[in-house]
Order: C-alpha cells, then sequence, then structure tokens
C-alpha cells in the first residue's frame, strides 16, 4: 500500500517540503481510511454485507447450526483458522441404517451396481409392486443387455391407446425341453408342447424354432379320393363348403338294407313311388309315396292323374249356374272379394244398392270419384236426383224450377248455377203456393252479375222441398 502525505485537505496538493501541521496530519488519516482500506463484501442467497468499512464496527460471525459447531483459533503466526464440525452426519451412504429419499434419486448419468457379485434387489411393501413408468410419450420399458452392454431386448407396455390392464402369471411348475409358453385366456401361463397322435411324428424345434409335423401311416391316403371304400370316423362337418359333383354327375346317397336316408330328423322313402303320387309324412317323421285321393262331390267328377300325373275335375250336373248371372235370387256366402277389380255396369246402367226394410247402407272407407251431371238449359228445369248427388247449369236465361223428376224420399241435389256473359238471370218456382218448397232464411235470390257463381242445395223430404242458397262465389 502507498501511502501520499498531503497538504491541505483529503484531496489537495501532495508536494510540501515542510512539515505538516495538525490539520493536514488528520487530512492523511482520512484519506487512509477511506479510500486505501477497501471493505469486504460477503453474499449470501439472501441479504449482502460488507465488514471492514471505514468508520465502522462491522463484524463477519460465522455460526454453527444444526448438527454443526464453528471455532476460530490463532496460530503462532498469527494466522485465524476456522474449523467447522459436524457432531451427528454420516461420513457415506453406508451410515443410514434406514435411508429414505425426500425427492427423485437423479442417476446423473450413473449407475447403481452392486459389489462381489451381490444381487440388486428391489422389495415393494405389501400389494406394491416394482413399476417402471412412462414418461408421457414413451411407454414404460425394460431392457436386458448382454454382457457387454452392447446389446440388448425390450420388454414394453402397450400404447396408452390400446387401454390394456391386465396380468401374466407364470407357470408354477418348471419346463420340459421344447416346451412353449401358452396362456389359459386368464392371464394364467404354463408349459405345454406339441405331442404326436396315431401316425404323427414330430420333430421339436429346430435353431429356428419350426415344429416338424410328418405322417408316419405307411399305407395312409393323400386325400379322399385315394380311398376306394371311405368311412366317417366321426361327423363330417363341411366348415363352409357344399359336396359337388362334376361333369353333371348325381350324388347318390344309399342307405344299407332297410335303412333309410334321414335328412334333418325326416326319414325318406328308399324307392320311387308310383306315377301321380305324393309324398307325405304321417305324422311321425316318415315320409312315403302315396296316391292322392280325390272325391267328386255333388255335381263333380273327378278323373284320377294321367301320365304327366294331372287331374281333371269337372261339373257333372244338369242343374246349377255357370256364372252368377243365372242366378236370379243371389245370396253371398261369405264376404264378397273383388281381388283388384271393380264392380261396373253396362250400357250406362245403375248401380243400385238396397237394403230390405229399416236396413241401412254401410260404406267404410268410401273415396269419391264423382261425375258432375250438366243440365241443359230450358225455361223449365226438373233436375233427375239419380243422374248424381251435384249437378250444374249454365243459365242463358231465367229459370223457374219445378221439383224432381223422381221424388226420392229423401233425395239431395247440389245445384252449382251460373250466370252466363249477361248475367241477370233470375230463378223462380212454382211450388211455393202450397208451401211445398222452403228456403233458409227465405232467401232465394241469386247473383245477377255476369259469370257470377251461386250454389243451391235441394232435399227432398216428406213432400216439401228444403233449399239453401249460397250465393257470389268469387
Amino acid at each position: 500500500m502507498t501511502i501520499t502525505l498531503r497538504q491541505e485537505s483529503q484531496a489537495g496538493a501532495t508536494t510540501k517540503s515542510a512539515s505538516l501541521n495538525y490539520q493536514e496530519l488528520d487530512n492523511n488519516f482520512i484519506d487512509l481510511l477511506t479510500t486505501k482500506i477497501q471493505p469486504i463484501q460477503i453474499d449470501a442467497d439472501t441479504g449482502s454485507v460488507k465488514v471492514g468499512e471505514a468508520q465502522n464496527n462491522g463484524v463477519f460471525s460465522i455460526a454453527g447450526g444444526t448438527n454443526i459447531t464453528t471455532a476460530v483459533t490463532e496460530d503462532s503466526a498469527g494466522n485465524a483458522n476456522l474449523t467447522i464440525t459436524g457432531t451427528t452426519f454420516m461420513a457415506n451412504l453406508t451410515d443410514d441404517s434406514t435411508p429414505q429419499l425426500a425427492g427423485n434419486l437423479d442417476t446423473n448419468g450413473q449407475n447403481i451396481v452392486t459389489t462381489s457379485n451381490a444381487n440388486l434387489k428391489l422389495y415393494p411393501n405389501g400389494s406394491g409392486v416394482v413399476e417402471i413408468g412412462g414418461d408421457g410419450s414413451n411407454d414404460g420399458t425394460i431392457q436386458l443387455n448382454c454382457s457387454q452392454n452392447s446389446h440388448g431386448i425390450k420388454l414394453a407396455s402397450p400404447p396408452h391407446s390400446a387401454g390394456q390392464s391386465y396380468t401374466l402369471t407364470f407357470p408354477s411348475t418348471s419346463p420340459n425341453a421344447d416346451d412353449f409358453i401358452s396362456t389359459d385366456g386368464s392371464g394364467n401361463l404354463k408349459f405345454t408342447k406339441l405331442t404326436a397322435g396315431t401316425g404323427i411324428s414330430i420333430t421339436n424345434p429346430d435353431s429356428a424354432g419350426d415344429f416338424v409335423i410328418t405322417n408316419t401311416v405307411s399305407a395312409g391316403i393323400s386325400d379322399v379320393v385315394s380311398d376306394s371304400s371311405p368311412q366317417l370316423g366321426g361327423n363330417l362337418d363341411v366348415n363352409g363348403n357344399s359336396i359337388v359333383s362334376v361333369s353333371g354327375a348325381d350324388i347318390n346317397i344309399t342307405p344299407d338294407g332297410s335303412g333309410k336316408v334321414v335328412i334333418d330328423g325326416l326319414n325318406y322313402p328308399q324307392a320311387d313311388g308310383n306315377a301321380g303320387e305324393y309324398l307325405v309324412t304321417d305324422g311321425s317323421n316318415n315320409l312315403s309315396f302315396q296316391p292322392l285321393a280325390i272325391v267328386g262331390g255333388t255335381d263333380i267328377t273327378v278323373t284320377q292323374p294321367d301320365s304327366s300325373g294331372a287331374f281333371t275335375i269337372a261339373f257333372s250336373g244338369s242343374s246349377g249356374i255357370s256364372n252368377v248371372s243365372e242366378d236370379s235370387t243371389p245370396q253371398l256366402g261369405g264376404d264378397l272379394d273383388v281381388n283388384g277389380n271393380d264392380i261396373v255396369s253396362t250400357s250406362n246402367g245403375n248401380i243400385d244398392i238396397q237394403p230390405n226394410g229399416t236396413g241401412k247402407t254401410n260404406i267404410k272407407n268410401m273415396t269419391y270419384d264423382e261425375n258432375i251431371h250438366t243440365i241443359t238449359y230450358g225455361a223449365n228445369i226438373t233436375p233427375e236426383p239419380t243422374d248424381g248427388p251435384i249437378q250444374k247449369i249454365l243459365l242463358t236465361g231465367s229459370v223457374n224450377f219445378q221439383g224432381f223428376a223422381t221424388e226420392i224420399e229423401g233425395a239431395t241435389v247440389t245445384l252449382i248455377i251460373e250466370q252466363d256473359g249477361t248475367g241477370n238471370r233470375t230463378f223462380t218456382e212454382d211450388l211455393d203456393s202450397g208451401n211445398r218448397m222452403l228456403f233458409a232464411g227465405g232467401t232465394s235470390t241469386l247473383s245477377t252479375a255476369a259469370n257470377a257463381i251461386d250454389i243451391m242445395t235441394i232435399t227432398f223430404v216428406g213432400g216439401t222441398y228444403f233449399a239453401s242458397l249460397s250465393t257470389n262465389f268469387s
């Protein structure tokens, strides 16, 4: 350390040939303490302290903690010696007889090894297991290396996407030569081997692990066609295939003696029947050929089968009808099924349905396909109810209603009345003098505009015509 004497102040000139006065000497000591002696800064994980700072009393203390003691001594050369002593610390891990990890153990690129050929043992507690985990991307895997640790095989868990959790339990017995491992389907493994049956020899696996299975029967056949008198040793399973023939050949099934061909529980005849016979059952699974007996009834004759097996059934009576039109008082013996046909008339004839007495005509699910009858205009009109319930007339002049041509009790006719292009055509009736025609609301006046359309409904009951008029359909 170099000390420079100063004259008048701490930062004053440094040249003076005379002695220093008191103030100048004091300034030199201040410079020595503030600029020449540097403090020591001590930093820790938390906090920072300076010691040895000029004009301060800083002390650097080193105190012991749990299981640690400290001591400072001065040697003969005047040096300070710090001794730190642990009272219960382990010198190494072998000093801890019940070690426990307080965090994950990172091998840091090292290995966990044993010495003196000792085993490396992992003993989980109770039902705990030794678990090899995945890291979120790679599945848990155990690698078994060769002696030089340059090659290895891996046993890996199925991927997460497989969703598998199962246990494989190894066999409880030791294996024999050439055994292989199989499972019972519940995760229990066992040692098993291929066993040769009659006429079969098995060469156990070669170095590639392949079995060789050989037929040792010297007189055996290579396929069924080589056996000229084959017999089944068990049920024949077609295994989804068919029994077929080639070149149009028959497939014959011929039982011996009194034996029968039984198909799905049905016993079939051993021989063909006679011409015209039919295959019938006795109700006990036995089929046989029998003639079909058809007996004619009244006015019916039956000719038994000809060479082609056809019967002839004919009407032989002198009475009876050949069609319905010959029956003048027909009656149904059951429901009449039109079988997709219609009940029609010819020559514009009516189709009348007339119940007797108080009987009614009941028609269900009726649909309409109504023909609208057109009345030819005349100054006087007498509509015929049997021409249809809906009729129409174009007025080319005024019209007078004189009643129905046939006064049928309950008959109703709806008249669509249309004015011509001129309009102003009127409706009158000459029945009202005897109160034989009454109008709803007393209204019988037609719309008079050109081409106007009105609808009048007329019902005949008890000698009186009841009418309702709706006007000006537009």
